[in-house]
């Protein structure tokens, strides 16, 4: 178990949602918290509700300014006799609706920040975890565990950070780092919108389906930063999603699947 008090830990996304939810946590826990987002009024209140937290406003699609401002957030973490010893990356977008619907713009921009974001801040930080020997989690989805009906480019981006930890795992296992990823299922979070919310795979009935708060997310990314876990989970329900996409020949993406056709019958 991996004692928390005075280490350094760096939140994408971390003004609003999972990400302001683990980093109460682990403020609680003594940790040195860092947080990025792209909105700013968000990170002053953030800040208001974490005493001392180090905030800076970052697009993690921008290379440059990703360089930048991680450069003077270890030196911000340093000044207070702590350094970079974990990351929590959480700054991503949702946008559902049957793949035609989407605009090219939207399909762009999920990819942007889901994928490309995360690829920018994993290359960034990946030095700094190698010389404290640190902790880099990613949040993926169970819509990346298999084909969910309007989470269509959202869980396609999700499955390849799934596919990038996996194969990080192997790539940086000499370094020491640990690098794990969360896949919960909903979240009730400010990403979950009127336009997220009416999403037939958030609304369908099923044994599968479930949506957890934030703060119940922000519990299991604790542990799994204490523990320093591979599969983070919160709760059964998107663990039997896993073991089944995997070893079940898809049987949960099926049940999920005609839960959303049953529902879309009804409607009509």
């Amino acid at each position: 178990m991996i004692d928390l008090r005075g280490r350094g830990i760096l939140i994408t996304g971390g003004a609003s949602g999972i990400g302001l939810a683990t980093a109460k946590l682990l403020h609680q826990r003594g940790a040195h918290l860092a947080l990025w987002d792209v909105n700013t009024a968000a990170l002053e209140a953030a800040q208001s509700a974490i005493p001392n937290a180090i905030i800076c406003a970052v697009d993690v699609t921008d290379t440059q300014a990703v360089a930048h401002a991680l450069e003077s957030t270890v030196a911000a973490l340093q000044a207070r006799g702590s350094d970079l010893y974990g990351i929590l990356h959480s700054a991503g977008i949702l946008i559902t609706g049957m793949f035609e619907s989407l605009t090219h713009d939207e399909h762009k921009r999920i990819i942007d920040v889901n994928l490309w974001g995360s690829v920018v801040v994993v290359r960034a930080v990946i030095p700094h975890l190698t010389r404290t020997r640190g902790s880099l989690i990613l949040m993926g989805s169970v819509s990346g565990l298999y084909g969910a009906p309007e989470f269509n480019t959202y869980g396609a981006t999700k499955a390849a950070l799934n596919n990038l930890v996996e194969a990080l795992r192997i790539e940086l296992a000499p370094t020491g780092i640990h690098i794990g990823i969360a896949n919960p299922l909903t979240v009730h979070t400010p990403m979950l919108d009127a336009r997220n919310r009416a999403a037939k795979m958030v609304t369908a009935k099923s044994p599968f389906n479930h949506t957890y708060t934030a703060e119940e997310v922000a519990a299991s990314l604790v542990r799994g930063f204490e523990r320093r876990q591979y599969l983070i989970w919160t709760g059964m329900r998107p663990r039997l999603i896993y073991l089944f996409s995997r070893y079940g020949i898809f049987i949960a993406g099926r049940i999920m699947a005609d839960a959303w056709v049953r529902a879309n019958r009804n409607r009509t």
